[in-house]
């Protein structure tokens, strides 16, 4: 446990310092500390996470690099395969795949933070809550495509198309989900406005619609049979949907609606449209949660650096009211986020720590 807290003491403290207070001297110490512990903490893990022990297992029939092929037998898509086999190429230890994976995971990230926010370690922090440790040991795959799509988002605003199907297709080579981003353009428009707000009560009807729609699907044949299981999968009970949802898109409007209204004082709503797809979606994951879920790991990198530049704006302010309100927005943001963990015994999948240097084989499947 004292494992995960020495990042999130540090991230907080650092953000206290540097991002609020503007402390300049060391801030680069600690962001290289920040990397270099969180790339060996999560590299060297031994079966910590749920999906990496599936991935442990497959490695086992991973070719390495001289034996690569496009085409693969195995359920995985060619980039992630060629990382893979690069991993195995070093050595047949899961350890030497998993260093490769957390090192260009968190090459990524620590770029993101830094090129779209000067609040680095503030961002840090609240990415531990929201996506962080289920990027670097759950979604292994599409956790790249999804750290690729942002570092993306400047071609796709910009309309430089050729550079921005580019990158899509690398990412789709890590994940297929990334194939929906080539329509992503399309809808890049959508703001906080009164239209926007008659298309999330759609959706909310739509859902309602599709729920039905996917449940009453039978089971003549192995088409319907295999759709009609994606209405229910993923559902752990109503308590647990509802914080999802309020994850997903509950929170995310209110925090988008304060910010666009009712302030100033937090300054512009960044990546609006990307929030007002995310929101769309978390909506829909209500009645669909294993299709749209998986949608909206696409937009949490974006919630978190909007939602950091706007909470450390606030917290810069000394009056009263503000930092009441900061107060009030901090503790229902770690109640929310942090509520993840303890659901259905989630902390499992993660606690206890296991490193190569002391493997010990857990059941991760209690969640």
């Amino acid at each position: 446990m004292i494992l995960y807290l020495i990042p999130l003491v540090i991230a907080f403290i650092c953000a206290i310092e540097y991002d609020i207070n503007g402390k300049k001297y060391g801030k680069g110490y600690w962001w290289s500390l920040l990397f270099v512990y969180m790339t060996l903490f999560m590299g060297l893990r031994y079966g910590v996470g749920g999906d990496t022990i599936n991935y442990m297992r497959d490695y086992e029939w991973t070719p390495v690099i001289s034996n690569y092929t496009i085409i693969s037998l195995n359920r995985y898509d060619p980039g992630f395969n060629l990382l893979m086999s690069i991993g195995k190429t070093f050595s047949k230890e899961f350890v030497s795949f998993q260093i490769l994976h957390i090192l260009i995971l968190n090459s990524l990230l620590f770029a993101i933070i830094k090129k779209f926010t000067r609040y680095w370690f503030s961002a840090f922090f609240f990415s531990l809550f929201v996506f962080y440790y289920y990027y670097s040991t759950e979604i292994l795959r599409e956790s790249l495509a999804v750290l690729c799509f942002v570092l993306n988002y400047n071609n796709l605003i910009k309309k430089k198309w050729l550079r921005y199907y580019f990158v899509i297709i690398i990412c789709a080579l890590l994940h297929r989900s990334a194939l929906f981003l080539a329509v992503l353009p399309m809808f890049t428009g959508l703001r906080f406005n009164r239209k926007y707000m008659f298309i999330l009560a759609g959706t909310f009807v739509s859902g309602i619609i599709l729920n039905r729609f996917l449940s009453q699907l039978g089971s003549d044949n192995i088409i319907s049979d295999g759709i009609s299981r994606y209405s229910g999968e993923g559902s752990h009970g109503m308590l647990a949907d509802l914080l999802r949802f309020s994850r997903l898109a509950v929170f995310p409007f209110l925090f988008a609606i304060y910010v666009k209204y009712y302030t100033k004082k937090a300054g512009d709503l960044k990546f609006e449209n990307m929030l007002a797809i995310m929101i769309i979606f978390g909506t829909l994951a209500f009645y669909s949660p294993i299709i749209f879920s998986r949608l909206c790991n696409y937009f949490k990198v974006f919630f978190v650096l909007s939602f950091t530049t706007a909470f450390i704006n606030l917290a810069k302010y000394k009056y009263t009211v503000i930092r009441r309100n900061v107060c009030i927005i901090f503790t229902v943001f770690v109640l929310i986020y942090g509520s993840e963990y303890l659901m259905y015994n989630y902390y499992t999948r993660l606690i206890p720590y296991y490193s190569v240097f002391n493997p010990v084989d857990v059941n991760r499947n209690s969640f």
